[in-house]
């Protein structure tokens, strides 16, 4: 595997919302490039977001925070 940041989800949101796309993401089986072929993005910015090098748009988000 490759070189993976760990994350401490408390501590700020910006590190939970990359800890917890990471989570969902592997817990789906995907790998950061076939996540981003479904979202419309690159697996490069899904891993930016994941490793909070990157900040999410509300565009990023938003469809798929629907319950």
């Amino acid at each position: 595997m490759a070189n993976v940041q760990s994350l401490d989800p408390s501590a700020s949101p910006l590190d939970y919302y990359g800890w917890e796309l990471r989570r969902q993401r592997e817990a789906n089986g995907l790998r950061q490039g076939q996540l981003g072929e479904i979202i419309f993005c690159t697996g490069s910015l899904i891993g930016q977001i994941e490793t909070t090098k990157k900040v999410p748009t509300r565009d990023f988000s938003e469809p798929y925070c629907r319950s």
